[in-house]
């Protein structure tokens, strides 16, 4: 004889989709376009005059291994100085902007989210759950702030740097350019192996924050009834449950992108070794000088 489970499995409301919040973010963008261009350039100012130092530097090296003048020296480390002192400000700027940008973003995302929250029937808050509806306007929104202040530039800035300094070294020699490259497909394959597996793992974490904010209010809600009925034991194992869910899927989270970070660092060694074998080999071809 077989049952059947009729447990009914709260709705959740909708999560948009990847492509959705790109294009809400592009439209964004667009409704302030001096200010998200103003972003881009300082961004690619900074990730410039970051490369420049080191390319200077290379040319120190061989001023010193010819014998060159003392004065030439100098003004080339004069220029170093002067280039890390502007990509410094270049950057500190391209990080205010970006705050500034993301602040305008999050400012429309809290309206809105708040807008959809009050517009919604009574019966659909009542089908989801509170908990949901408070996770998306608290939680969320916490992380999304945070993350803008923090991941967005970062992630952006490097990005922007990746691309020059990959130009910069088809620019000394191609062979070089090449050897750098190649720690392309390892990075790719990196995010190809982490990206798919960690939007679920991140949906479960905020579903189980939903859940905690759910047992925490209906108790809340229910105090009396809850002391009436003397269930204050049963409300606190389930809050506590709920609590050690969500540390849980912290920490597997955390061990995830810890795994991430050590594909990433593998793909750093693959580009660092492959740069060195090759330069090695021109240097003692004489296709390259060791600056």
């Amino acid at each position: 004889m077989s049952t059947t489970d009729t447990r009914v499995v709260p709705a959740a409301l909708r999560t948009a989709t990847g492509r959705e919040a790109g294009r809400w973010v592009a439209a964004h963008c667009r409704d302030v376009p001096w200010l998200t261009v103003a972003t881009v350039l300082t961004t690619v100012a900074g990730a410039a005059l970051q490369v420049l130092p080191v390319l200077l530097l290379g040319r120190v090296v061989d001023g010193v291994v010819e014998g060159e003048a003392r004065s030439i020296l100098v003004t080339i480390g004069a220029l170093m100085v002067a280039a890390a002192l502007l990509g410094a400000a270049a950057t500190a700027v391209s990080t205010y902007l970006i705050g500034r940008l993301g602040a305008d973003l999050l400012a429309r995302l809290r309206e809105g989210a708040v807008r959809a929250v009050l517009g919604m029937p009574s019966a659909r808050i009542e089908q989801v759950g509170r908990g949901d509806v408070l996770s998306r306007v608290g939680d969320d929104v916490a992380v999304i702030s945070k993350g803008i202040r923090t991941a967005i530039p970062t992630v952006f800035s490097a990005g922007v740097l990746v691309v020059i300094a990959t130009f910069g070294m088809f620019g000394l020699d191609w062979r070089l350019g090449l050897a750098g490259a190649g720690a392309l497909p390892a990075y790719a394959l990196a995010l190809r192996w982490y990206l798919p597996r960690s939007a679920p793992l991140y949906r479960k974490q905020r579903a189980a924050q939903a859940d905690r904010a759910q047992a925490l209010i209906s108790g809340l809600n229910g105090i009396d009834t809850v002391r009436a009925y003397r269930l204050e034991g049963a409300f606190r194992d389930k809050v506590t449950q709920e609590s050690w869910r969500v540390r849980d899927l912290g920490i597997d989270v955390f061990r995830f992108f810890g795994r991430f970070v050590g594909r990433e660092n593998r793909a750093e060694f693959i580009g660092l070794v492959l740069i060195l074998v090759v330069g090695y080999a021109l240097l003692e071809a004489d296709a390259a000088s060791l600056g």
